[in-house]
């Protein structure tokens, strides 16, 4: 158990992190959304917090972001998980949408191709969503593209899903995380309150959530 003082360092923490995400976007976002800026901002890491913000604020008002902000950290903590962290989840959230193709049984050679690529220890993992999870979809082809063994396959339906969980536009969040990608990598899912929920439990690790008698028939 922590401490409070490792507590209180926690929440300072979250707490940079999310003044970070909301207006330091200069500091995370993909090469492709910088234009003008991508010169002057290379290396990113020597670059001093008053460029960051002068370039951030460019950004925010280009993408239309100034006056639309994450206010709370609690419901989407994973938002702001650094990145090896966040991609990680990302793949991990991908991996059990893939059990959607395995339930559905669509689209079999590539997802033969797919638990093949994944090993394992990632075939299990697949299989075991395909049997637990009943309300997240298999993606549209449009998310991964005509070849699923792409090692980025993976990562595009997982993006898709936790864009999916942003769906509140007053948040900007959504806006935000595809800013830290690029151009078209971030493609958002449409998805249903027993989706999110499932989704949620993917990233955190929990049991899912039984659902409704209305999507669990569907």
């Amino acid at each position: 158990m922590k401490t409070s003082r490792e507590l209180r360092d926690d929440r300072i923490d979250l707490g940079h992190r999310l003044l970070s995400f909301n207006w330091l976007v200069a500091g995370y976002a993909h090469k492709d959304w910088l234009d003008e800026w991508a010169p002057v901002l290379t290396p990113r890491q020597a670059c001093s917090a008053r460029l960051l913000w002068r370039a951030s604020r460019a950004l925010l008002l280009r993408q239309g972001l100034q006056d639309r902000y994450l206010r709370e950290a609690a419901d989407n903590s994973w938002l702001l998980l650094p990145r090896e962290q966040l991609l990680a989840t990302a793949r991990q959230l991908g991996v059990a949408m893939l059990g959607g193709w395995v339930r559905g049984q669509l689209e079999r050679r590539q997802v033969a191709l797919q638990l093949q690529l994944l090993g394992e220890e990632g075939r299990a993992q697949a299989l075991s969503f395909a049997c637990t999870l009943k309300a997240l979809p298999f993606p549209p082809r449009a998310l991964w593209g005509l070849d699923l063994m792409q090692p980025s396959a993976l990562l595009r339906v997982g993006l898709g899903g936790l864009a999916g969980l942003l769906q509140d536009p007053a948040t900007g969040a959504r806006e935000r995380l595809q800013l830290g990608f690029a151009r078209g990598m971030v493609q958002p899912l449409a998805l249903s309150h027993a989706q999110c929920d499932e989704a949620l439990a993917v990233i955190h690790g929990l049991t899912p959530p039984p659902l409704p008698p209305s999507e669990a028939t569907a």
